[in-house]
């Protein structure tokens, strides 16, 4: 039987802590994206927008994978 039910609150720390990776990695797909850190070759330019949205797409799995969106406490008789 569930007694309650409550989401979590992140401290500010958190939150900027968890937005690092992600605001680096979008300001590098920009300065990518606008040869602002140039490319060699037609291919390299095409990798180098890809590998940074990967990267942010798995970062964004993981913290919906792992961080808890709402905690459930049950009877447990």
């Amino acid at each position: 039987m569930l007694i309650r039910e409550d989401e979590p609150e992140y401290d500010v720390w958190v939150k900027i802590s968890l937005s690092i990776a992600p605001t680096v990695i979008f300001l590098l797909l920009f300065l990518i994206r606008y040869n602002i850190i140039p490319s060699d070759t037609e291919y390299e330019a095409e990798l180098g927008e890809k590998i940074p949205l990967t990267c942010l797409a798995l970062i964004l799995a993981a913290y919906w994978a792992l961080l808890p969106r709402k905690y459930e406490i049950h009877d447990n008789n």
